[in-house]
């Protein structure tokens, strides 16, 4: 993997390691605006996420897992 996926695969996990605590932080019940703002910044991730796999295959496979949990996260965060 050269130096600039390099440098996109950890700007890829510091945004996914942010959404993370993002979420840890939020008081339930949540407020429905703030959640809408958690789905459209997961919504984000995945497309860069997606964008970068069809560029570098299998590069990701590391943090692709962490990802995906988010939006199981999300959804709890909405049934709560």
């Amino acid at each position: 993997m050269g130096k600039v996926a390099t440098r996109f695969k950890r700007r890829l996990k510091m945004r996914t390691t942010h959404l993370e605590n993002l979420i840890n932080d939020v008081q339930t019940p949540a407020e429905p605006e703030y959640i809408q703002d958690l789905e459209e910044k997961y919504m984000d991730l995945v497309n860069i996420y997606y964008d970068f796999d069809t560029w570098v295959p299998d590069a990701l496979t590391e943090i692709e897992e962490n990802i995906f949990s988010l939006s199981a996260r999300i959804e709890e965060l909405k049934e709560a």
